[in-house]
């Protein structure tokens, strides 16, 4: 989400609302209302996700195939990302 509507006077607008996402872990998101903006009234609804971490396709694909085959995701995604330098 890249804008969210907000009810305040003039004198606490503000351009944008920085918010922490140092502590967000994988396959978890932030809401609307764990958003932190003194003197507004956030008009969005509260539960709409505004950020997120996800695992990509490939990464999943390559998880999956690492546990087939009974080895760690870390091992079996190092050689996959090395495979493009050698062609250079």
């Amino acid at each position: 989400m890249k804008t969210i509507k907000v009810k305040t006077l003039p004198k606490y607008l503000k351009e944008n609302i920085e918010m922490d996402l140092t502590a967000l872990e994988l396959n978890a998101n932030v809401r609307v209302q764990d958003i932190v903006a003194p003197n507004m009234e956030i008009m969005n609804s509260p539960r709409i996700p505004v950020a997120s971490v996800t695992m990509t396709r490939q990464l999943k694909q390559e998880e999956t195939a690492a546990a087939a085959k009974g080895a760690p995701a870390a091992k079996a995604a190092a050689p996959a990302a090395a495979a493009p330098a050698a062609k250079k």
